[in-house]
């Protein structure tokens, strides 16, 4: 088990929880001074939106409170919440057997027990954070940033929104440029036989994200070609770990996950931290601005921000990574949108309303990317695509000789 605050069992939901568990997290966590949660009062949010876990937010009665029905922070809880948000892990069958896979959830509770306090990005403060490997089962309570709330991806965000991410994003890479600590974090390595398993969960979505690429025609043909290169595609990510450049990336890093602030004084936070890893740090960009953007707003302001994220990179210490060498790899990025669609397609349930606007409005603004920078042209040029058609002329050769009569 990996645990933050001891050795608590992990609730497998909401549900599962009780005053006594919660007393227990929160006084390890410091959070409660000899004080005891007498009740709570659970409901679930984000219904169509946490496709990676569920979400609770739980509204806490102190016991010194207790007897006038109020609930909250009383005199021996300076620092306790009134309430706070729990993550869970899925109920979905699918989505747990890849959140186990990626290792996303011991990922984010890693990230919140050993990271999050100076990533370079803000995040909710965690109170309490722990993985059961063997259950398959995680919890992470953490502060509830309401009235805050989320980008909404479906509407994309605005120029200045993607200006004011961008700089952020380019900041936090900026902090983990290259740093050797990173590669002692084991748990970001991908896991043993995580190659075939990409693959076998490629192959089962295809079906799913076929019947929703209906209307994109260029789609299906580019996932046609990927299938054939996605030995070489898991090749390359299996290892790229610790070859440079490398930085701490999100992985998710979309409107969804992130506050903004609304005024001068509001907040911006970073959530949704299960895919964090160690790798090019132009995956987090393409990622955002090919799915976080509506298409023509994109087009018109793709370059200007690219070039922004680059000056920012400068401007914090990073010498060695030309800009021309970002737009190669942001290209090159936006080839793995594809197969990383597909793969979610097939085990991630997006059929509430919610999901399926984010589906309709991935897959679009996925296409349209991918037109723009000439995915075919870049399916030949990927290095790890070169390597793969040079592998196939190899084993072709002796064919056609003996084809020929040789």
């Amino acid at each position: 088990m990996t645990d933050a605050t001891g050795d608590l069992p992990v609730p497998a939901g909401p549900d599962a929880v009780t005053a006594e568990w919660l007393t227990a997290a929160l006084r390890a966590s410091g959070s409660l001074d000899g004080v005891t949660i007498a009740s709570f009062a659970w409901e679930q949010i984000a219904v169509g939106e946490g496709f990676a876990g569920q979400l609770a937010r739980i509204a806490i009665v102190y016991e010194d409170d207790a007897g006038d029905g109020g609930g909250g922070r009383s005199g021996g809880a300076v620092d306790a919440p009134a309430t706070l948000i729990g993550k869970f892990a899925s109920p979905h069958d699918e989505t747990r057997a890849l959140l186990d896979l990626a290792g996303g959830y011991e990922r984010e509770v890693r990230f919140y027990s050993e990271l999050a306090s100076d990533a370079g990005l803000p995040t909710p403060r965690c109170y309490h954070a722990a993985y059961d490997d063997e259950a398959g089962t995680c919890v992470i309570l953490m502060e509830d940033m309401s009235p805050a709330e989320t980008g909404d991806q479906v509407a994309g965000a605005t120029l200045q929104e993607a200006r004011f991410v961008v700089a952020e994003l380019a900041r936090f890479h900026a902090r983990w440029w290259n740093d050797e600590a990173l590669l002692g974090q084991e748990w970001m390595r991908p896991p043993a036989g995580f190659g075939g398993r990409v693959i076998t969960l490629f192959e089962e979505g295809l079906p799913t994200f076929l019947e929703r690429a209906e209307e994109f025609p260029r789609l299906a043909g580019l996932v046609d070609r990927i299938r054939k290169l996605m030995p070489s595609m898991v090749g390359q990510l299996e290892g790229r770990f610790g070859r440079r450049p490398y930085t701490l990336v999100h992985g998710d890093m979309r409107l969804d996950n992130l506050f903004l602030p609304a005024g001068d004084d509001g907040r911006f936070a970073v959530i949704d931290w299960q895919g964090v890893t160690l790798g090019m740090a132009a995956a987090d960009l393409s990622y955002l601005l090919a799915l976080s953007l509506d298409i023509e707003l994109r087009r018109a302001y793709e370059g200007d921000l690219v070039a922004l994220y680059h000056a920012t990179l400068v401007g914090h210490g990073v010498d060695d990574y030309p800009l021309s060498r970002l737009k190669r790899d942001y290209a090159e990025s936006l080839l793995s949108l594809i197969a990383f669609a597909v793969i979610v397609s097939g085990n991630l349930d997006l059929t509430s309303e919610r999901g399926q606007a984010l589906a309709d409005a991935a897959l679009r603004r996925m296409d349209a990317a991918l037109d723009d920078h000439k995915a075919g042209r870049l399916l030949r040029i990927a290095p790890w695509a070169m390597r793969a058609q040079r592998a196939l002329k190899v084993l072709r050769a002796p064919l056609s000789n003996v084809s020929r009569g040789r």
